[in-house]
């Protein structure tokens, strides 16, 4: 009997501990939201990105591999505008009727990291990106044909001018030939690192897995295209943020640095394809690199006028070891929120409008590394071709808004943002040109 209010009180105690250690674990996850892919996005500060509201609206995401299975439901929402089967000379994509689900599983998980969206499972970095998907690997066969193929998937992405593409595939050696060898990679080589370049040269950023063979005692170095000057090569870490043990290195046989950065690869959550399960942890380089693409994505969405070695900077600045650069993880992991405000002040890329019988309330999240200068922020409008500026006062944590009055005697009004950071950096958002800025329709008063 004695022993009864020790057992009660102990249960209560662990009770107490067991609710206080989710508390603690869970404070800064949305839990319902991200899911099992919290841990990926959050090494990269890419959920505190998304809540500012942006989610790389209006950029162009080319993305290369040997099939994607869009049925899955993680792609939903997603928006893809154009595709082509390189290996068929068709536009599906997805499963063919002699095809197996193993063709087109990689593909589909390469995809997601980026591109997925299913609340409570997994969200991808980049899901309100616009996407152009290439199939140009044939999967469970591995020929020396998918370089060329490769090849065609990149001029034909370069040549609908997409902003960014992504590439999961290997070329270092083939099931039917040998082909390269590591003494060749040095980005001048491989007719896949060649086009990537030109690719990069046309003003497109190029992303590419860095490869597994780190433990291949005949192959530890970067596998082609990873080997290119200008293409963006990305290794794998784990969740502590330790390089992985398979991620391919450099230097290159010329004496070059890579891969140029590094994001989660192992245990990656993503869509997996089988009849009873939908997600699962996968491993590799391969979706290290395009979640890399994907904050790309994020700082094109919020800073449309820059080139790609513009953006390639503002990675490179904002990653981990940008300082101190070396051969398993390059630069480092990127911060995406260091990312998208190094040009300047991040606004949201859609902005909330309100609209009630006399006024237009309108609102946006501004982020920065750097602090906001809170008397630069106001928003040029016109609803006639006279442009009038006015201030916008900050309405909670980030968020900033502003009230105009309806103008009756006309159909819509143009308006766009500006903000100044504390280093000094301007963001004018999405266009200085008001013709090119946000547009809202009004209903005239019958």
């Amino acid at each position: 009997m004695k022993d009864k209010p020790f057992i009660v009180t102990g249960a209560i105690f662990l009770m107490l501990l067991a609710i206080f250690l989710i508390v603690l674990i869970t404070k800064d996850d949305p839990g319902i939201i991200y899911g099992s892919s919290f841990t990926q996005n959050q090494m990269l500060n890419v959920i505190r990105v998304h809540e500012a509201g942006i989610t790389g609206v209006g950029v162009k995401i080319g993305v290369m591999d040997a099939g994607f299975d869009l049925t899955h439901r993680c792609f939903k929402k997603i928006k893809v505008k154009a595709k082509y089967d390189f290996c068929n000379n068709d536009t599906t994509v997805c499963l063919k009727q002699s095809e197996t689900k193993d063709l087109v599983a990689h593909g589909t998980q390469v995809l997601s990291v980026v591109a997925g969206y299913d609340e409570g499972e997994l969200i991808g970095v980049a899901y309100d990106a616009e996407f152009y998907l290439a199939k140009s690997g044939y999967g469970l066969m591995e020929s020396y044909i998918e370089e060329d193929l490769a090849v065609k998937a990149i001029e034909w992405l370069d040549s609908l001018d997409v902003d960014i593409i992504t590439n999961s595939l290997k070329f270092r050696r083939f099931d039917d030939r040998p082909y390269y060898r590591a003494e060749q990679m040095d980005g001048k080589t491989a007719k896949i690192t060649l086009a990537a370049e030109r690719a990069f040269g046309n003003g497109k950023l190029f992303f590419t897995a860095a490869g597994n063979g780190y433990t291949d005692p005949d192959w530890e170095i970067i596998e082609p295209p990873a080997d290119g000057v200008d293409v963006v090569a990305v290794g794998s870490v784990n969740k502590y943020r330790f390089p992985a043990y398979y991620s391919s290195c450099g230097p290159t046989v010329d004496g070059r640095i890579k891969p140029d950065f590094a994001a989660m690869g192992d245990a990656v959550y993503c869509a997996f394809i089988h009849s009873t399960v939908h997600y699962a942890n996968t491993f590799g380089t391969s979706v290290a690199a395009p979640q890399v693409a994907g904050i790309a994505a994020l700082v094109l969405s919020t800073h449309p006028n820059l080139t790609n070695n513009e953006v390639k900077e503002a990675l490179i600045n904002s990653a981990s070891k940008c300082n101190n650069p070396d051969n398993r993880i390059g630069y480092g992991i990127v911060d995406a929120m260091k990312a998208v405000s190094y040009w300047g002040p991040a606004f949201s890329n859609v902005p909330t409008v309100e609209i009630s019988e006399d006024d237009i309330t309108i609102s946006t999240h501004i982020i920065s590394s750097f602090g906001i200068d809170e008397r630069s922020v106001d928003m040029a409008y016109s609803y006639n071709g006279k442009l009038k500026t006015i201030q916008m006062a900050r309405a909670d944590d980030n968020v900033y808004e502003v009230v105009i009055p309806i103008d009756k005697s006309v159909n819509s009004v143009e308006y766009y943002f500006n903000a100044k950071d504390k280093r000094g950096k301007t963001t004018t958002f999405p266009s200085s040109d008001i013709q090119k800025g946000f547009k809202i329709k009004i209903k005239s008063k019958q």
